[in-house]
């Protein structure tokens, strides 16, 4: 090497190498300066590199996302609650094997997949099964076989308690140790599959609403969706409605919510609500159109 940079940005980037060792191996290409100004000159420079500075946390903000896919199999992951005592782990795995096993396969996140409960919370902060920070990082191992498979993710309601409390955005933190980043918004996203010569086009958020009059309202509210994407009540569901597009035509829409991980927790026993069902809702995509099942 002849070129003062080169060694200086192999031992900073590559070797980790002091600054006093670099300005001693770039001293000989400096004959007329002292050994601070050699620093100076070398710290000026490795500090302008890209290298130096840690890359920004920061989303795209894009609020659409393209994909071309000759057909998919759309699994939908919400609601996981990784933390709350009653999470049935063995479940969830089982179902992120299954993704991980088809070839098909593509994710949409919709939020809650910590639970994180607080002073003031429905759930019990003092019956977690692990730290908050422990749930970010949990999950993050959890889905990390499947990273290349997402799409899509937004938070939930309660990655948005942790943020209205801390100013932390837990779900950005899993999609940073993730390296899905790019496909990450907090509220909602919208995701345009073309297969083939059919285009698919999805609304993804967390809570699409609990009443299904609600549900039918929200679907007619998006002209030229598809389908729907929500979670947030544990119940899957899959809900058929229609919209009026301009010139008097009609197009279904599919309004399509996911099932919960977590069996029973104290407050729901307590307040009588109606066992949740795991069940899953599966979308199958190709050039034929798209097809819903639980």
């Amino acid at each position: 090497m002849n070129d003062w940079r080169e060694i200086a940005r192999r031992m900073r980037f590559n070797e980790g190498a002091s600054w006093a060792d670099i300005t001693r191996a770039c001293i000989p290409f400096f004959p007329e300066s002292t050994e601070q100004q050699v620093r100076e000159c070398v710290r000026s420079y490795l500090r302008r590199r890209k290298e130096y500075n840690a890359p920004k946390l920061d989303y795209n903000g894009r609020q659409m996302w393209r994909y071309n896919l000759d057909r998919a199999t759309l699994y939908i992951i919400g609601d996981v609650h990784l933390g709350a005592y009653g999470h049935d782990l063995k479940a969830y795995k089982a179902y992120i094997d299954r993704i991980e096993d088809d070839e098909t396969a593509k994710v949409i996140i919709l939020g809650d997949l910590i639970d994180c409960a607080t002073i003031g919370s429905k759930g019990n902060p003092h019956s977690q099964t692990m730290t908050p920070q422990r749930q970010i990082e949990r999950t993050i191992e959890l889905l990390y076989p499947i990273r290349d498979k997402i799409l899509f993710a937004c938070a939930g309601n309660h990655e948005e308690r942790v943020y209205r409390s801390t100013g932390t955005d837990a779900g950005k933190y899993i999609m940073l140790g993730l390296n899905c980043l790019d496909r990450y918004h907090p509220v909602a996203g919208y995701i345009d599959i073309k297969a083939g010569k059919r285009r698919v086009k999805l609304y993804a958020t967390h809570n699409i609403g609990r009443a299904e009059t609600k549900i039918q309202k929200l679907a007619k509210s998006y002209a030229d969706i598809d389908l729907i994407l929500g979670g947030h009540i544990h119940t899957p569901k899959v809900i058929r409605t229609t919209q009026k597009v301009f010139g008097g035509q009609q197009r279904d829409v599919t309004a399509v919510i996911c099932g919960a991980w977590l069996m029973d927790e104290g407050y729901a026993v307590s307040a009588a609500y109606e066992p949740v069902s795991m069940a899953q809702p599966v979308i199958y995509i190709s050039e034929q159109g798209y097809t819903v099942a639980v």
